[in-house]
């Protein structure tokens, strides 16, 4: 299916934004997210390289640094499967990826979550009142994936837009109840989940941040990176999860070693 697309169409660009995002769905099917996200963006990265398309961005998320779930793994993989066909390139080819933070108003996002509940009177439910979270626009999104090919950068770099300070959890529920004062919502704090953490980052600590040419959007470039490491690591997993009598805890083994 897909090779008959790539074949038969003129593509300039591939904005890959294929992937299950939500941090629980991922953690409870994992193998459903190994095939979308990770084996799914390893095949449109060959394809990509195979029909010369000048241009590739992965979307990524904030969640692929220091990843705590599945979802974050995942899409640390896809980020270094980037890096990795860095050494597969044509002339003029060019291969990134962009981080996200949370997009207000997309589906899960934590903001028309509140403000459904508001509407309808239910409570407010905060993992954990120390909470905090990037946010960014849809607008903001749309600006950091278009403008990022104007970028000078090398194939396999990360660019993340400037998001300014996290906001904390706790005080935007606040701040949505303040503005709707007829609501009988309050605001319940209840225990993060395991597999969240309390406060993200955009980027690792071996990432150093670089100015751009583009307001606002900046490149996470890595110091050192052994990608040999990697393909090694990531062609045991594959064989491992090919094996019709793996575990779960064999996978998950496995999946954790490529993430470097």
């Amino acid at each position: 299916f897909l090779e008959n697309i790539f074949q038969n169409f003129k593509i300039d660009i591939v904005f890959h934004a294929a992937a299950y995002k939500h941090v629980s769905i991922v953690q409870n099917n994992l193998l459903s997210a190994i095939n979308n996200n990770i084996f799914g963006t390893e095949k449109i990265l060959d394809l990509t390289i195979k029909y010369n398309i000048n241009n590739f961005i992965l979307i990524s998320s904030d969640k692929a640094v220091e990843p705590s779930n599945y979802m974050g793994i995942t899409k640390r993989v896809c980020e270094l499967l980037v890096k990795r066909s860095q050494n597969n390139l044509v002339e003029n080819q060019k291969l990134i990826s962009v981080r996200f933070g949370n997009v207000a108003g997309s589906s899960g996002s934590v903001i028309p979550i509140f403000l459904k509940n508001i509407k309808t009177n239910k409570d407010l439910v905060v993992n954990d009142e120390t909470t905090n979270r990037y946010f960014m626009s849809s607008m903001e999104a749309a600006y950091l994936v278009t403008l990022s090919l104007n970028v000078n950068c090398e194939n396999g770099d990360v660019l993340f837009f400037d998001m300014g300070e996290s906001f904390n959890i706790k005080k935007l529920a606040e701040k949505l109840l303040s503005m709707f004062p007829f609501s009988k919502s309050k605001i319940k704090i209840s225990k993060i989940d395991k597999n969240e953490k309390i406060s993200e980052k955009l980027t690792f600590d071996n990432e150093t941040v670089v100015d751009t040419e583009e307001s606002r959007i900046f490149l996470a470039k890595t110091k050192k990176i052994d990608l040999d490491a990697f393909e090694n690591n990531y062609q045991n997993f594959k064989n491992i999860i090919s094996k019709k009598n793996c575990t779960d805890v064999e996978i998950e083994d496995y999946l954790k070693k490529c993430i470097i």
